[in-house]
């Protein structure tokens, strides 16, 4: 029996409803094609059967608000509601309004709900469900984090940095997230009820740091898009000190520096960023490595220093589409970048040169010879 029949059989399927186990189990069938499976939960929403085993699960958390079972067979439930009807996000939409209709103190609910309204491309009322879930349960660092994601993409960036500080406050050692739990430990301990306790906890502390770290970058990418160089150079610093993931911290750093004209401090964080990558067996992904060799070329190219500036183009020539590298050079050139060197730059025949291979998909010229070819001329 599939966790998703099991869970719908005991709330109603004894109960007498009209829709058949044998249903539900098409709904769960890993067996099933996705469209076969998809249109079998759609069947039961249709026939309201989402909706009981909602109000059932409700109904029995109101009843036995200390029984264990109770959250987390509504728990459970949304998940599976989360993962089956994905492609409907109007039904789950539904679903949560229901729910919220009978109950609206529910935190999981408004973040279903949120979720039905992203996939529908609707981020107000994906913020305003994500502002209520989070009043719910404020110390919930998952609620916060979708809050600050969802306040990102409608450009609240004030609300971004003021939700980030807050969860920087709930998340730090020691913090309110922190003595919570400390306090639900030691009455688990206290009432004997302690198996895999120690496992939980420790499962709990990196979660909890690996929050502390997103929250940091967070808080340094929102500053760096209200244009706070200073301020987001000084939380660069922060996450150099805390984060496991150095290539990414180096790579921010440097952009936030590039973006201060302060390129010799950015070409040594993009080195570090190589550096780091090398010194560690890091794989750099391949957006990452493709961003990496731009920024660094393009900060080469603006100290002077173009013969390292074309190993980079080379490099990005091998393992990117022509049109960005033609972009890079356009945009180094309509920002006067070019202007200085050893050599008598001939503007106008770099640009035309490079972009002149995007008329060739079969262009092979390599960036070097491009460069080399109308540097000198």
């Amino acid at each position: 029996m599939t966790k998703l029949r099991a869970i719908l059989v005991s709330f109603f399927i004894m109960a007498g409803s009209i829709v058949t186990a044998e249903q539900i189990e098409k709904c769960g069938d890993a067996t099933l094609s996705l469209s076969e499976r998809n249109q079998a939960c759609d069947l039961l929403l249709e026939a309201g059967v989402f909706d009981e085993a909602l109000l059932t699960a409700l109904n029995n958390l109101a009843l036995s608000p200390s029984d264990p079972s109770a959250p987390s067979d509504l728990h459970d439930l949304n998940v599976i509601i989360s993962v089956r009807l994905s492609h409907n996000p109007d039904g789950i939409i539904a679903y949560a309004t229901t729910g919220i209709n009978h109950t609206d103190n529910i935190a999981e609910l408004y973040l279903l709900r949120s979720n039905g309204h992203r996939s529908n491309g609707d981020f107000t009322s994906e913020v305003a469900d994500l502002e209520r879930a989070r009043s719910i349960s404020p110390l919930s660092a998952e609620y916060s984090v979708r809050l600050i994601e969802a306040y990102l993409e409608t450009d609240q960036l004030l609300d971004a940095l003021d939700q980030t500080d807050t969860l920087i406050k709930y998340v730090a050692p020691n913090g309110p997230l922190e003595m919570e739990m400390l306090g639900r430990k030691a009455e688990l301990e206290a009432s004997g009820d302690s198996d895999n306790l120690a496992e939980d906890f420790q499962q709990f502390l990196s979660k909890l740091e690996q929050n502390r770290r997103w929250a940091v970058a967070a808080k340094m990418q929102i500053l760096f898009a209200m244009g706070d160089y200073s301020a987001a150079l000084r939380v660069s610093d922060q996450l150099l000190g805390t984060t496991d993931d150095l290539v990414h911290a180096f790579w921010f750093r440097g952009i936030i520096l590039r973006q201060s004209d302060r390129f010799e401090d950015a070409l040594t964080s993009f080195d570090k960023a190589f550096e780091t990558a090398e010194l560690n067996q890091q794989q750099i992904s391949a957006v990452r490595y493709q961003s990496l060799l731009v920024l660094r070329g393009e900060v080469l190219v603006v100290l002077g220093m173009f013969e390292a500036a074309l190993k980079d183009f080379e490099e990005l020539f091998k393992v990117a589409d022509v049109s960005m590298v033609a972009e890079v050079v356009t945009r180094l050139h309509e920002r006067g970048h070019l202007t200085k060197g050893v050599h008598d730059i001939s503007h106008d025949r770099i640009v035309e040169a490079t972009i002149s291979c995007l008329q060739d998909i079969s262009c092979s010229t390599s960036i070097h010879q491009v460069f080399e070819t109308h540097l000198t001329e």
